[in-house]
């Protein structure tokens, strides 16, 4: 048996595997941070396909001080039956739940700022707290506890990590106090002892606390590894059942949830997770950027985890345990590491994910799952994400299937968007969709261009069209020999001069100049210089390839990258500026010529940009149906519609798809 799929005893509770759902923030309760039936279906899809352990998201003991409008309470009994409705639904499964308790601090983003000392990241007056008031609120973590047991939660996490509360009085960046709760590593240590030994006093001895929190937080002046293994030994003496491990303050948050940006990050806490292992002998449960099983289960063979915690992992395939257990890992959807989880939950919304169109809406298309009343023949035209999104959903229901694609390859967009640096997880995206198909008997057509009289050839029930969009050339000299758009720039970059002008400044433009200006550098992150996050520090040696390309990117718009996530555009920003590419914002273009672009700034006089070949990555255009069929339903999917995103794209395919 594989060691991941080993039961462990965590304190008197045991779980039947090494899996663990981490705590993330949803948006799922309701406006009364209570439990919602949308909440309960989301945590249940993972129940149901064998998570051991699932730790539920961060729930506020405090309701003055929280993160989000919507965000998870426990301050009042009669949050209890709903909890208590949930517990019992992942019981049911054989899941055993923990509940992550967790106070703001300075870093909660509504309501009053209170800390160890006046520092936030939000740069705010914050409110040095009085022993007294550190004493109630010690006493609403208690109270908080002693109704999770009421709700029959197995266990509690102390959330102490990412710069919040907890974490505030740990860390020596945030703790600059003088009296018994400051200085040493024991002060700084006394509010979470206490706070547990509390706990253990109301929640009787044996009733499993575990402690999340950060062991290196990624900025200057913040804690380091030594000094949290110091703090694990004194968690262990405390009684504590289990660590789990975390990473980063809330100034340098990246570092722990990192954008595709980073790279290759696959597990890169497990070195700080296995220095934890050497001092404990309690379970220690790591997270950090683990997608790969294999690379899972070669940790805890190793001792450098007992547990992983899956988190974004789990979000993007709610059935990756099942297909553990089942030694299915090629058929796990992958993570994209792209930060749309994080850009819904922050805007407001409700946590969603770009490859799996079920999150967050498992109630919502239960009914799909079921076969439709009567089979029929559907014809997908394109297979890029829309499409083969659309077209897997429609064979889950029993439509016999044929998909036809006028290129070589499956993929649409997707193959474009694979090419620039570190975007490797969109080709396995590609792949995954086209093994998926394959096993659901759907016909892939290859080389075929599904014009009318091919469709009245084939007579279907049903036309989904998704062609995807094109680029609108309507800047006067875009049809010159010198211009091509971004996807020919990206997959043919032999035809590409040493001069390169790119209009349109977005996330396609940007990663398109990313690719083109070559590994002239090497850069690494390495953390932020200071509590605010405002700056990044990084190292940056010389790459394996000489400077080449002579680049500018061209954008109307105030800044470059704003249709990507915060994150991925301070470290875009970073990796164009040291390999020299000259970004134009606040642009606008007047016309293209054979050897240049002609361009105005606000406020100044037309000026002409050399250029080799112009590269257009702005200006979408959807190309909708190219024919109506004569009598076949016909629906539209993807770019088709609404140039967007990939997870535009798949959700509209999975919707279409489910409902045929």
């Amino acid at each position: 048996m594989k060691k991941i799929l080993e039961p462990i005893q965590i304190g008197n509770m045991w779980v039947k595997n090494r899996m663990v759902m981490a705590p993330m923030n949803t948006n799922y309760t309701n406006e009364n941070g209570a439990v919602s039936n949308q909440l309960i279906a989301y945590y249940q899809q993972r129940a149901k396909h064998g998570v051991g352990m699932v730790v539920v998201e961060a729930v506020s003991v405090d309701e003055t001080i929280i993160n989000h409008e919507v965000q998870p309470l426990l301050t009042h009994h009669r949050y209890v039956p709903g909890w208590a409705n949930l517990v019992d639904v992942l019981h049911g499964y054989g899941t055993k739940v923990s509940i992550e308790l967790v106070h703001y601090g300075s870093e909660g983003n509504i309501g009053p700022k209170v800390s160890a000392s006046n520092i936030s990241h939000f740069g705010c007056e914050v409110k040095s707290l009085s022993i007294e008031e550190i004493l109630e609120i010690e006493e609403q973590f208690v109270q908080a506890a002693i109704r999770v047991k009421q709700a029959r939660f197995d266990a509690i996490t102390l959330h102490a990590a990412h710069g919040y509360f907890l974490a505030q009085f740990l860390s020596p960046l945030y703790n600059h106090r003088t009296d018994q709760y400051g200085g040493s590593t024991q002060n700084r240590m006394r509010i979470l002892l206490e706070i547990i030994q509390k706990c253990k006093a109301a929640l009787g001895n044996t009733f499993p606390i575990m402690v999340r929190y950060s062991v290196e937080e990624f900025i200057h002046g913040g804690r380091h590894i030594d000094e949290s293994a110091e703090m694990a030994k004194m968690m262990q003496d405390a009684g504590v059942a289990a660590i789990d491990i975390s990473s980063a303050a809330t100034g340098s948050v990246m570092f722990n949830l990192r954008p595709n940006g980073f790279g290759d990050f696959e597990g890169f806490l497990l070195a700080y997770s296995r220095k934890i292992k050497q001092v404990v002998s309690i379970p220690v449960i790591c997270a950090g950027g683990l997608r790969n099983p294999d690379t899972m289960e070669a940790a805890i063979q190793n001792g450098d985890t007992d547990m992983i915690a899956l988190g974004r992992s789990i979000l993007a395939d709610d059935a990756f345990c099942q297909k553990v257990y089942f030694n299915q890992e090629s058929r796990i959807r992958n993570c994209l590491c792209c930060q749309e989880c994080l850009n819904s939950v922050d805007s407001g919304q409700s946590l969603r994910c770009s490859v799996n169109p079920l999150t967050g809406r498992e109630s919502y298309f239960e009914i799909k799952e079921q076969p439709a009343n009567k089979r029929k023949e559907v014809l997908v035209i394109g297979a890029g994400p829309g499409g083969m999104a659309a077209a897997k959903a429609a064979a889950e229901r029993g439509h016999k299937v044929i998909v036809c694609e006028k290129t070589a390859n499956a993929g649409g967009a997707l193959k474009a968007g694979s090419i620039p640096p570190n975007k490797y997880r969109i080709a396995d995206l590609t792949a995954w969709f086209e093994r998926e198909l394959r096993l659901l008997n759907v016909e892939l057509r290859f080389l075929t261009e599904a014009d009318k009289r091919y469709v009245q050839k084939i007579a279907p029930d049903i036309v989904v069209f998704a062609c995807g969009a094109d680029y609108q050339r309507q800047i006067p000299g875009a049809g010159l020999p010198n211009v091509i758009t971004a996807q020919e720039a990206l997959q043919n970059p032999e035809q590409v001069g040493e001069t390169v002008v790119i209009l349109g400044g977005g996330a396609t433009g940007c990663e398109t100049a990313e690719m083109l200006a070559g590994q002239s550098k090497s850069i690494a992150f390495l953390g932020m210089t200071d509590v605010y996050g405002k700056t990044i520090d990084y190292d940056v040696t010389d790459g394996p390839q000489q400077q080449g390309r002579t680049i500018t990117v061209v954008e109307m718009r105030s800044e470059h990258g704003l249709d990507m996530s915060e994150d991925s555009r301070r470290l875009m920003h970073i990796e164009l500026r040291e390999r020299g590419v000259n970004l134009m914002a606040n642009t606008m273009v007047g016309r293209i010529e054979p050897d240049g672009v002609v361009i105005k700034q606000k406020d100044s006089q037309e000026e002409k940009l050399r250029a080799d070949t112009v590269v257009l990555s702005a200006g979408l255009q959807p190309v909708g149906m190219p024919f109506v069929p004569d009598e076949a339903e016909f629906y539209m999917v993807g770019d088709a519609v609404k140039p967007g995103k990939i997870i535009d794209a798949i959700y509209t395919g999975y919707v279409t798809g489910s409902n045929l």
